[in-house]
């Protein structure tokens, strides 16, 4: 079997295998996405309140992290395909029931701390949650990853695409806090202004009393008006998809033509014509 996809051959069995690391993937986003609204919507509870908060953002922040590692972890399956098809082979068969339910017992783990942020009160510590929390995520994430596949299969990926592997995943997980550093860029009139005014015209739309305050970043219609924060206006999201577009570009920049790429998908202008 490894030697039919060392031939490039993506039928068969590999194909069956592949929708299965698919499904188990898609299952364990659905997961992350699952505690990550139970702790938005029925916690009332802001880092600002613990007494541990950096520690505490920095859990909040895990989301967009995998989030942006499992984007990155695609771009690389499709630049280097045949360790990925190799891998699913060595998996074939593989079944980890005990694996199975070890990455069950992670996900209600992660789940106790709502014990603790109940409440309008939240904890008096924040160090609890915490220890519940890295328990839970640890032991959910090693029992996912030897669930999809044995050990022997991990190993062999690692030797063959391990450095990249693990650069570009390092590089997804601080890019968020890359993401962050950008929003003193929204305190640049030269971005605010065009933007409220793109805004107004929008809003004028509704017929509606249009309030407008660049220099001060705020916008309403009638008696309600908001300040638009940095962390709320955008920028980091236009930072992040810039920052993975040039990643993607530099990482296929064999295969692209890598003027146009840049002058058609990143936010820059078109190379002047030689």
């Amino acid at each position: 079997m490894i030697r039919d996809f060392d031939q490039e051959d993506s039928g068969g069995t590999g194909t069956k295998r592949l929708s299965r690391a698919a499904v188990i993937g898609l299952l364990i986003g659905a997961e992350v996405l699952a505690v990550a609204l139970t702790y938005q919507f029925l916690v009332v509870f802001e880092c600002q309140q613990s007494d541990m908060f950096a520690a505490c953002r920095f859990l909040r922040s895990l989301v967009a992290r995998f989030m942006v590692m499992s984007a990155i972890l695609i771009v690389i399956a499709r630049l280097k395909p045949l360790p990925f098809r190799k891998f699913s082979a060595r998996s074939q068969g593989h079944r980890a029931p005990w694996f199975l339910f070890l990455h069950l017992l992670g996900g209600l783990i992660l789940l106790l701390p709502l014990v603790f942020l109940w409440g309008p009160a939240g904890p008096q510590s924040f160090a609890g949650p915490l220890v519940l929390f890295t328990l839970g995520g640890g032991i959910s994430a090693i029992g996912a990853l030897f669930w999809l596949a044995p050990r022997s299969a991990w190993l062999a990926l690692f030797h063959q695409v391990g450095p990249t592997l693990v650069a570009a995943l390092a590089i997804g997980f601080v890019l968020p806090d890359l993401a962050v550093l950008s929003e003193p860029v929204w305190q640049n009139q030269a971005l605010t202004i065009p933007t409220f005014i793109a805004v107004n015209a929008l809003l004028q739309l509704t017929g509606q009393t249009v309030y407008l305050d660049p220099e001060a970043v705020v916008l309403g219609l009638d008696h309600f008006k908001v300040n638009i924060a940095a962390n709320c206006s955008g920028i980091e999201g236009l930072a992040l998809v810039t920052i993975l577009s040039a990643i993607y570009g530099w990482l296929f920049r064999a295969d692209i033509r890598i003027g146009r790429y840049v002058a058609t998908v990143l936010p820059a202008p078109p190379p002047e014509p030689s």
